[in-house]
């Protein structure tokens, strides 16, 4: 038996030959510099999957980005459809969608600039709905940001344009259970804007404290998506992104979306409560889900 082969029967996920799929030749997505994803098509099973590809030399990404999606089973989580047989690649659902990324920064009828308010808080709603359950697997995502949260859609529901929402890319997530996951922890990954300002301060500022990934973490990111989610953009992208990454780890400045048009004075108590600089104070995603559901009512 081989390495696959012992690693598909040990996730029990299936190992799909490159024959088994059928390529689309107009939709290859660049993924950072560690991945390249394409989409394809598995006749047999009638699936539309997403194709994960790393490059060879990250192979500890790959594998590790395996062991969490399978450890998941969540509505609002890309879902694992099993691996390839050339040893570097895995296969995920496919969304049929912008990231949530696009969807702000795009010029098309369906995007942000038409959205309601109802339809952003319900993507803010599944976001923390997805990341509640991802916390009660004991696991933190660590790179929880606007490019990694998928769309599909739109429908519509009683006069309001609603999405779909999927949360992916878990190369750098980690389960607190794993005798390993503090080795990995101590590595600080993650996109400078939504990096928590703890997370920033070990990473270039002072690299002596402890461990600074941790579930708050997480909800330092999503109050940063929620601040997009009002606002349209990025917080401080006037600034140099080094810059602002700075400051925020020296506590010299903070997020504040009070001049949005979605931003209702409940939103912004809550981007400043996820966003808070100590980290204790931050609320955990139980409540964040439940005050979400309130504003929506």
């Amino acid at each position: 038996m081989s390495n696959l082969e012992s690693l598909s029967n040990e996730l029990e996920v299936p190992l799909f030959g490159t024959r088994n799929l059928r390529f689309d030749p107009n939709c290859t997505i660049k993924y950072g510099s560690i991945s390249v994803v394409r989409k394809a098509y598995v006749p047999g099973l009638d699936w539309t999957v997403a194709v994960k590809n790393y490059k060879q030399q990250d192979s500890s990404s790959y594998k590790n980005e395996i062991r969490i999606l399978k450890k998941l089973n969540h509505e609002n989580l890309l879902r694992l459809k099993g691996i390839l047989n050339d040893g570097d690649s895995l296969v995920v659902e496919w969304c049929y969608g912008p990231n949530l990324y696009e969807y702000f920064n795009s010029k098309q009828e369906e995007c942000y600039s038409k959205a309601s308010t109802n339809e952003l808080m319900n993507i803010a709603y599944q976001i923390s709905n997805g990341m509640e359950y991802m916390h009660s697997m004991k696991i933190i995502h660590r790179d929880l940001k606007s490019k990694n949260v998928f769309l599909i859609g739109p429908s519509w529901q009683k006069g309001t344009r609603q999405w779909k929402v999927k949360i992916g890319d878990f190369n750098l997530a980690v389960s607190i259970d794993d005798p390993d996951a503090q080795n990995i922890q101590t590595k600080c990954e993650g996109s400078l804007y939504w990096m928590a300002p703890e997370v920033i301060n070990k990473n270039f500022i002072n690299q002596q404290i402890s461990d600074p990934y941790t579930f708050k973490s997480d909800v330092y990111s999503f109050g940063v998506i929620l601040f997009e989610l009002m606002t349209g953009e990025v917080p401080f992208k006037e600034m140099e992104p080094m810059n602002m990454a700075l400051k925020i780890g020296r506590r010299e400045i903070s997020l504040n979306p009070e001049f949005s048009t979605h931003a209702s004075q409940q939103t912004i108590d809550l981007v400043k409560q996820c966003t808070e600089h100590n980290r204790e104070f931050r609320p955990e995603f139980a409540q964040i889900k439940n005050l979400l559901s309130k504003i929506i009512e």
